[in-house]
């Protein structure tokens, strides 16, 4: 389906379609080994019944990857020290971080992180505050892109990062005060259209699927999409730029829905706060 066929593309939202069509170009060429990587490990294989006879097949990848997994099991420990020497302080400390390994079901996420590292080579985390508390989530790393010259050991020197395939309800974009709520609204008038209502259902179905994958890698609390509900795929835009009134390049965070609308430009500073290599 053409987006520009339903509204007119300005030169920003270009831009953001431009990264994800490089990016995307630029992992492509890891897609074929990946999806048999994965295909192995869930043990879904083609048999060629004029070749083969038999109908049982070993789990060798699973196998592999479980004995490789013994050896690094063990999760990173953290103990937090007070450089003012208050225990009390340092005890709240390392009690909140345990709490907040319980909470983010770190332990497991470990794993699933590892198991991801040893099928595609690489795995992405990401760490928010939500509701004041530290949100940790493992994401897929086929829904990261990347520039291609960027220096694949350090991730820093990429012109952009974009992260895909973040399903929402269209019900929780109303609700969000950092997204411009006019676009919202046009989104809610086009998804009522019969271009739309297609649209949202191959999100649900996109959804889906996602979520068998992650309960593959270990995930445990995916949640199947509600009956009823319009399903919107946004994607998560961090891009160098400068622009008027910047004194040196900054990272801008965009969310951009179903490559039709910019619902959020923010300065990253503006988002996380300022530091001071501003990340």
């Amino acid at each position: 389906m053409n987006t520009q066929e339903i509204t007119p593309v300005s030169p920003e939202l270009q831009m953001l379609l431009n990264n994800k069509e490089s990016g995307y170009n630029y992992r492509r060429r890891r897609q074929q080994d990946w999806l048999e990587n994965y295909t192995l490990y869930r043990d879904k294989v083609t048999i060629n019944r004029l070749t083969q006879r038999q109908s049982v097949n070993i789990p060798l990848m699973k196998q592999t990857v479980r004995t490789l997994l013994k050896d690094v099991d063990d999760m990173p420990v953290l103990f937090f020290e007070n450089l003012d020497n208050d225990k009390t302080a340092e005890v709240f400390q390392n009690e909140y971080w345990k709490w907040t390994i319980e909470e983010n079901s770190m332990e497991l996420q470990d794993i699933m992180d590892k198991r991801q590292v040893f099928l595609f080579g690489r795995s992405f985390d990401q760490w928010q505050i939500e509701d004041g508390m530290i949100k940790v989530e493992i994401q897929d790393p086929q829904d990261m892109l990347v520039s291609r010259y960027c220096n694949p050991v350090d991730i820093d020197t990429s012109r952009f990062l974009i992260h895909m395939h973040i399903f929402k309800p269209l019900s929780d974009l109303e609700k969000n005060k950092d997204y411009d709520q006019k676009k919202v609204k046009e989104l809610k008038t086009w998804y009522a259209s019969e271009m739309g209502l297609v649209k949202a259902n191959d999100n649900k179905n996109a959804l889906t699927v996602k979520n068998e994958k992650m309960a593959a890698m270990g995930l445990s609390d995916v949640d199947s999409p509600i009956l009823g509900e319009t399903i919107v795929e946004l994607t998560m835009h961090f891009v160098y730029r400068q622009e008027e009134g910047d004194d040196e390049e900054q990272l801008y965070q965009y969310v951009e829905a179903d490559g039709m609308k910019i619902l959020m430009k923010k300065r990253l500073d503006e988002v996380i706060g300022k530091t001071e290599n501003d990340y």
